[in-house]
């Protein structure tokens, strides 16, 4: 079953997906790891299986949950490798307009127009007030990071944040290819 995450404004519009949960809700505190393309991180070798393992203790461990884009409400998009981590560990976001004179909350307006300037593909760290903390634009496959290295990323970012109180309220626009 996919789960559909929707900024909680958008829940109306998302009725035809199997499974709707507000993004805030299914964050739960945690960061997430939004994949504008999840198969161009997808592994074709022969401990595939090993290599999905880790990768879900390793969101799970650290707190950060794994989302894919889809532009429309729909169960088109393909979760890809993602689907293969535990049950409810991964959702697909819908970024999907909003439907004409509905409101959109000024973090998950900000959240959407930062995903339609980040191009065709890349990878976005949000934390769990929705701002992106870093978005990682990359060419597929040569300039691609590894799913943890963006966790590692995520958990630094989060712990920087939690350490120094100056900067919990700013946005961080730290290089490599991120904005």
């Amino acid at each position: 079953m996919t789960t559909l995450v929707v900024p909680e404004s958008r829940l109306g519009a998302a009725a035809v997906a199997s499974s709707v949960t507000p993004l805030r809700e299914w964050l739960d505190r945690s960061w997430a790891i939004l994949f504008s393309r999840p198969d161009d991180f997808d592994r074709e070798q022969l401990e595939r299986d090993r290599w999905i393992r880790v990768l879900e203790r390793s969101f799970v461990q650290h707190a950060v949950r794994p989302l894919a884009q889809s532009g429309l409400d729909s169960q088109e998009t393909s979760l890809g490798w993602l689907a293969e981590l535990g049950d409810g560990c991964a959702a697909l976001l819908s970024t999907a307009p909003p439907a004409p004179g509905t409101l959109l909350d000024f973090r998950a307006g900000s959240l959407r127009a930062e995903i339609a300037r980040s191009g065709a593909r890349f990878a976005m760290i949000v934390d769990s007030d929705l701002r992106c903390q870093r978005t990682i634009r990359y060419e597929a496959p040569t300039d691609l990071p590894s799913p943890m290295e963006l966790v590692g990323w995520a958990v630094a970012l989060r712990e920087r944040r939690l350490s120094d109180p100056s900067i919990r309220g700013q946005s961080d626009r730290p290089s490599r290819n991120a904005s």
